[in-house]
């Protein structure tokens, strides 16, 4: 997992403005081991300012400079961009924004994961989640998140309160995963989004009843 800042990577957001007032944001980080970008989220948070076309230009903008990523690719040009998408009620849908930007699902079971290519023939492939269980993770519920991501932030109050409503005393630890990277680190570096009972939670918790689901096995288990 590459963790990206400002101080080491330069920029790793984009902004428009209208007049004096940001109206909409795209945020990324560089997977320099991967070289690829990966697009964070896509937040264009007035409703009065959706789909009037300023997702699009904020990907162009970005693509116009992926380029300059150049030499934190050891002096390669970048792969190309993945996305994850998810879908926040009262705003447009991120499964239909991706494909209008002109990425590409990496597969018809994955819905949630997209690729555009900037390298002739590039596509991506997922690779695996290697979650490596502690002792001390049974029992109990971890929530990994980015501080950084205001999505990630409403989606990690969500899943605790989905938590406390299935198991009222559960323990429910949440992780920064900037802050505390040697939480991730000792997990063999690659995190799911929720792990309960030693048991990674793979439905997002948008999807209500999957997640629900998945949750009362895991402390079954």
């Amino acid at each position: 997992m590459v963790f990206c800042c400002e101080e080491k990577y330069g920029s790793v957001a984009k902004i428009v403005y209208v007049g004096d007032k940001p109206k909409g944001l795209i945020q990324y980080q560089l997977r320099i081991e991967e070289k690829v970008i990966e697009i964070l989220f896509v937040y264009v948070p007035h409703r009065s300012f959706q789909q009037l076309g300023i997702a699009t230009k904020l990907f162009q903008s970005l693509k116009e400079d992926a380029n300059t990523f150049s030499p934190l690719f050891n002096d390669s040009l970048p792969r190309g961009f993945i996305a994850t998408a998810f879908d926040v009620p009262g705003y447009f849908p991120l499964r239909k924004l991706y494909p209008k930007l002109g990425f590409f699902q990496i597969s018809k079971e994955n819905t949630d994961l997209f690729y555009y290519p900037l390298e002739k023939g590039w596509r991506y492939i997922r690779s695996e989640q290697e979650y490596q269980s502690l002792e001390t993770d049974g029992e109990r519920a971890l929530l990994f998140y980015d501080p950084s991501c205001p999505f990630c932030i409403y989606f990690n109050d969500l899943a605790r309160v989905t938590l406390r409503k299935i198991a009222p005393n559960l323990e429910v630890q949440e992780i920064n995963i900037f802050f505390q990277q040697e939480e991730v680190a000792k997990r063999g570096g690659k995190v799911p989004f929720c792990i309960v009972n030693c048991t990674p939670i793979h439905s997002f918790v948008l999807d209500k009843e999957h997640f629900e689901e998945e949750v009362r096995k895991a402390l079954q288990s």
